[in-house]
């Protein structure tokens, strides 16, 4: 989410577009007007793509194994 914010300032002019289209959804929008945020979860979309939350994961064996005689 943080990324997110920062990549909205960074661009008033997406920053704006994506307020126009929460604001198109009425005082009190419901749970199903966010299927209608289309651009709005594609700026999320490519947020996640360029900062994925989890860059690396880390495994730890909970036995010995052995590959290629190591």
């Amino acid at each position: 989410m943080a990324w997110a914010l920062l990549m909205l300032a960074m661009y008033p002019e997406v920053q704006d577009k994506v307020a126009a289209e929460a604001s198109a959804l009425g005082e009190t929008p419901g749970f199903a007007a966010l299927s209608k945020l289309r651009f709005t979860r594609d700026v999320f979309r490519e947020v996640l793509r360029l900062y994925p939350p989890v860059p690396m994961m880390v495994r730890e064996n909970t036995r010995p194994e052995e590959m290629r005689g190591r």
